[in-house]
């Protein structure tokens, strides 16, 4: 028989003979079988979990700077003591790894947040960069003119070179690293004067690598405005700008002051995206600056009285969006929202430069592939969700007759902001099954082979008084029906017994470790305790009775750490009794003249309290004694009683 997780609760088989029939409990004499390990106070929490607190405060104090962390739980369920302690070890050696990769992990972010974004005056935590605006190209590339004061036409890239019949000047857009297939000329129909206002809409589709916050941008438009006239003394050519097939490839300004394009961007269903701040920044480039004297010289520097003189400029002309000074850029921020170089930093116009202005380590800048293409580059960062307009100009003192060309760049391919390193941490839960094995009590009409112990104080072992009869406590017995109450008859100083069987669980039903076991009958007040006997049933109904300290009402203490060792074992206490014939019977009398006594078994683990299954003795006066065979259903394996004869002795009695 297996006493683990599903005991039955309940019996209803009876023996056919009559005198006293045992029932069920009362709470008076208390015979209580207890094991305890050691003087563990069992109220106070005990958890096999990894104590956390050292690094909940690192993760709180990274948090706090702004680190982000992610935090996760592994939860491992363990049934049995064992396991709980092999658990408990993985989860410190899991956490010693854990607290060793956050440490690396803080600590780069530590060197990351002093660092440099490359931005003047930007700590990498001031901007959270989620805008891409990487080469397309596959990207569609319209333009919709919205003024008749302008016309528009496609162009190769052949085409598109300066000098040749479409364009005046000398630029070579190949050579600036420039690979868009085409590109749409827009100029004035208005001979060298420009266009105010709005004059078209730029629209870029079938985009690949461009995105925000990592979802795909599909559509970009770019909105065209205040187109300036043509300032190059001599020239008939119509002021202009190309728009190249490629977003990043942007604009060319040819023999005009300047245009104002204005930022729109779309997500994959058509939404219009609303940058929040310090997420979307982009970088202009191809800002050149070059001072010449009279002698054909570039000067590092100069003003609007210099004999040469080209300045190429980028300038906020509307909304909110922001300009930062990248480091290692000659492109610096004035208080108009427009920036520049303050010094030359390309040659123009064919001007010598004997005397090495220009820093060697700028030579070559001017091209999309330069790695030191920062030289000529500035940050413009979108704020409050605006579009940003922003306008690349050309300022010259207006003594050149030379034809000239502004090309300018918008794309993140300098990205200023490095991503933040972020860590993740994982903790261990160790959860316990608090669950229960129930307890049975079964009677037992011969005790023969039983070897009971004398309790040390038989006065106290025995019943309550008998001047009154105590009732069945309710509150701890169990909801078995009268009906179905197991009743077994006997005979007044007749010796029976009866045994409490369950198993010593791993754990209370709080999850923590049993540290205490507790057997406990609750004798009525007329039964009389003969003697107690304790078995393991799981080492070969070994006995175990000497493992126990039996004292006054039955306590039996198990000796330190034996809790433990037997966890998991079936354990059964047996507990010799009778009624003796002075017994006060008269608080058990029944209606048809038998006395009926209940009984109700317990077990207690760290004082969770397990209750058993009634069974209930009854005397019937002036009958003949009851045989003392067990019952043949449902035999408990205890004694030495054969289930075979006693099933044929009850259909022997059944005809009497």
């Amino acid at each position: 028989m297996e006493f683990l997780k599903n005991v039955p609760s309940k019996k209803a088989f009876a023996l056919f003979s009559t005198g006293l029939m045992l029932i069920g409990s009362s709470p008076v004499g208390v015979v209580t079988a207890q094991a305890l390990a050691d003087d563990t106070d069992t109220s106070q929490s005990t958890s096999y979990n990894v104590d956390y607190t050292d690094s909940d405060k690192k993760i709180a104090d990274a948090k706090a700077k702004g680190m982000a962390i992610k935090e996760t739980t592994k939860t491992v369920t363990v049934n049995t003591r064992a396991d709980a302690k092999k658990a408990q070890e993985q989860a410190k050696a899991d956490k010693g790894t854990q607290d060793t990769s956050l440490d690396k992990s803080i600590s780069s972010y530590n060197d990351w947040s002093g660092g440099n974004t490359g931005i003047n005056g930007v700590k990498p935590g001031d901007i959270n960069q989620q805008l891409i605006m990487k080469k397309e190209p596959n990207a569609k590339t319209e333009v919709n003119i919205t003024n008749n004061s302008v016309t528009a036409k496609k162009l190769t890239l052949d085409q598109m070179n300066s000098g040749t019949t479409e364009l005046p000047g000398g630029f070579n857009p190949s050579n600036s690293g420039i690979k868009s297939t085409y590109g749409l000329y827009v100029h004035s129909a208005n001979g060298t004067k420009g266009v105010s206002g709005d004059f078209g809409t730029v629209t870029y589709s079938n985009l690949e690598n461009t995105t925000y916050n990592g979802k795909k941008i599909s559509k970009l438009e770019v909105g065209l405005s205040d187109l300036g006239d043509n300032p190059v003394k001599n020239s008939s050519w119509a002021p202009g700008v190309i728009i190249y097939q490629d977003p990043t490839d942007t604009i060319r300004n040819i023999q005009t002051l300047g245009t104002s394009l204005t930022y729109r961007y779309y997500d994959e269903n058509g939404n219009k995206i609303d940058p929040a701040d310090n997420t979307a920044e982009f970088t202009v480039g191809s800002l050149n600056t070059g001072y010449g004297d009279s002698n054909g010289v570039e000067t590092a520097t100069g003003d609007t009285n210099s004999a040469h003189y080209l300045r190429e400029t980028v300038q906020v002309v509307d909304g909110s969006a922001k300009m930062y000074k990248l480091e290692g850029s000659s492109v610096t921020i004035h208080d108009d929202n427009k920036a520049y170089a303050d010094a030359s930093n390309t040659a123009i116009g064919g001007l010598s430069d004997p005397n090495h202005v220009m820093p060697k380590s700028w030579d070559g800048w001017d091209s999309t592939s330069a790695s030191n293409r920062i030289v000529g580059s500035v940050l413009i960062g979108f704020k409050n969700g605006d579009d940003p307009k922003i306008r690349f100009a050309t300022e010259t003192n207006g003594t050149s007759d030379d034809a000239f060309d502004q090309w300018g760049t918008v794309s993140t391919t300098i990205d200023p902001s490095r991503p933040a390193p972020t860590g993740n941490y994982e903790k261990t839960n160790i959860v316990v099954k608090g669950e229960q094995s129930e307890v049975e009590k079964a009677f037992i009409a011969d005790t023969s082979s039983w070897k009971l112990s004398k309790v040390s104080d038989e006065t106290d072992a025995k019943g309550a008084s008998n001047d009154a009869a105590t009732p069945i406590d309710e509150s701890t017995s169990n909801d078995t029906p009268k009906s179905d109450v197991e009743k077994n008859d006997v005979a007044l100083d007749q010796s029976f017994g009866y045994t409490l069987t369950t198993s010593i669980d791993s754990f209370d039903k709080a999850g923590q470790p049993v540290n205490s076991f507790k057997l406990i009958d609750n004798l009525a007040a007329p039964l009389s305790l003969e003697g107690v006997q304790i078995i393991d049933k799981t080492d070969e109904n070994k006995d175990i009775t000497n493992d126990f300290s039996l004292t006054g009402k039955i306590t039996a203490t198990l000796n330190e750490g034996e809790a433990e060792k037997l966890e998991g074992h079936v354990i059964e206490a047996r507990f010799g009794v009778k009624i003796p014939k002075d017994a006060d019977l008269s608080g058990y009398k029944q209606d048809d003249g038998s006395y009926q006594i209940p009984n109700i078994g317990s077990k207690s683990q760290n004082e969770d309290t397990t209750t058993s299954n009634e069974v209930d003795v009854v005397n019937t006066p002036d009958a003949p004694a009851p045989t003392k065979e067990a019952p043949a259903k449902d035999l408990p394996t205890t004694g030495t009683t054969n289930p075979v004869m006693s099933f044929f002795n009850q259909l022997f009695n059944s005809f009497k």
